[in-house]
């Protein structure tokens, strides 16, 4: 699977990036452990057949708390190894997950895979989502590096966003929409079946969790009815109607920028300048 330990390197700075943390448990020597939910068992089994390339990892299935509520859930777990403590050296600070350029230089493609399947998600309308990075463990700078650093080694462009409440500020990466297929062009081969979920734009799991009442509602653009999710703010059947209408809004909005011009440029009557 992997042909030489920075490959390998590449891949674990990925998971501890996303869901996975580097732990110490009364030994010199360091250990890398994760967990996701029942659902995503293959997912776990996809990470430790990859870690033990290295030494023997298992899983063990197990059970969290949120809220006063239970939820089942699978552990993995490799054995202590040296490669562990060093690397969390790097990636810790003071028992804080941190980063820096010398980690993200390391980061492979398949590295960047397993950290969208881990803290990825689409969000958006049906069809036109994007995706978004949830780093809220990294501050606003460490954000910033994040950002810049996958910009860097992968062409892609991810941007920070905030949202402030009564906790405290938390921080996203949002990709930048005309960046949606590259980057996923850049991943796709290294997601596995479980979690293709993520790179579908058409689908997401929570429209039938949350949103399973429809409504109808006449398209902006054609006016047909059509089918949406009772709390959406969709105003399209399809793609190609949301297309029309960004075309006859960008049509709209250049005419009245050009009408706007020429009244800025023409003379004044009264003492033959230009307005200002």
């Amino acid at each position: 699977m992997f042909e030489n330990r920075l490959e390998f390197k590449g891949a674990v700075i990925g998971m501890v990036l996303g869901d996975g943390c580097i732990a110490h448990r009364d030994r010199k020597t360091a250990h890398l452990q994760f967990s996701h939910r029942k659902a995503d068992e293959d997912y776990v089994k996809y990470k430790v057949k990859m870690l033990n390339w290295l030494n023997e990892t298992k899983y063990v299935e197990s059970s969290t708390k949120a809220k006063g509520i239970t939820y089942p859930c699978v552990v993995g777990r490799t054995l202590s190894h040296p490669f562990y403590t060093s690397l969390g050296q790097h990636m810790y600070y003071n028992g804080r997950k941190t980063v820096n350029e010398h980690v993200m230089k390391c980061l492979t493609p398949l590295g960047l895979a397993l950290w969208y399947c881990d803290d990825g998600t689409l969000a958006g309308e049906v069809g036109f989502r994007n995706p978004f990075l949830c780093t809220h463990n990294f501050n606003q700078v460490e954000n910033e590096l994040l950002a810049r650093m996958v910009h860097k080694k992968f062409g892609v462009t991810f941007r920070v966003t905030t949202k402030n409440t009564k906790n405290g500020t938390y921080y996203w990466l949002r990709l930048r929409r005309k960046d949606r297929e590259a980057f996923f062009d850049i991943i796709k081969e290294f997601v596995p079946k479980c979690m293709e979920r993520k790179i579908s734009p058409d689908f997401y799991e929570s429209d039938e969790k949350y949103h399973t009442k429809e409504t109808q509602d006449n398209c902006k653009t054609c006016g047909e009815l059509f089918l949406k999710k009772q709390r959406s703010i969709n105003k399209f059947c399809s793609p190609p109607c949301l297309a029309a209408q960004k075309k006859i809004t960008r049509k709209s909005n250049a005419k009245a920028s050009a009408q706007k011009a020429k009244i800025e440029s023409e003379p004044d009557g009264n003492t033959g300048r230009c307005q200002k």
